[in-house]
């Protein structure tokens, strides 16, 4: 891989700098950067930045240019919100969602017996936080 393929927009060095950021960044870094960050994205890389913008007037039909900017620039900074939550996971200043801890216990007491758990998440999020919880439970098989 060449040195322009890793400074692309989705290549090596910028994905080893998010995780840099998202996993040794002070908490106000991970928790106030992202949105910067989506909408430099959403600037950077005109491509995914129309298709996000198609996407939109398919959903929500034509609306103003004014309009598509702000909620490309709202999908774009939300990506990145989530992107950092993930890559954070772990890291010494991360935080669980209080609504991860719900049942916790039953997690853990279902884990111990060594038979295998399901762990149910809706489609659109949580499954990468799921692992979260059994890192309590070093040495369990899991599968996403």
């Amino acid at each position: 891989m060449g040195p322009k393929r890793t400074l692309a927009h989705d290549g090596l060095f910028w994905r080893k700098a998010a995780r840099f950021g998202a996993r040794y960044g002070p908490e106000w870094w991970v928790r106030y950067t992202p949105p910067i960050f989506g909408v430099a994205a959403a600037l950077a890389i005109p491509k995914a930045r129309e298709n996000v913008r198609a996407n939109l007037r398919r959903i929500r039909g034509p609306a103003s240019s004014v309009r598509d900017a702000i909620e490309t620039a709202e999908v774009f900074s939300n990506y990145a919100m989530c992107l950092a939550e993930v890559l954070s996971n772990g890291a010494p200043h991360s935080r669980r969602p209080e609504s991860v801890r719900v049942g916790e216990e039953y997690l853990h007491a279902a884990s111990e017996e060594r038979k295998g758990v399901v762990v149910v998440t809706i489609h659109s999020g949580g499954w990468e936080t799921a692992g979260t919880l059994f890192m309590d439970h070093r040495g369990l098989d899991m599968m996403l």
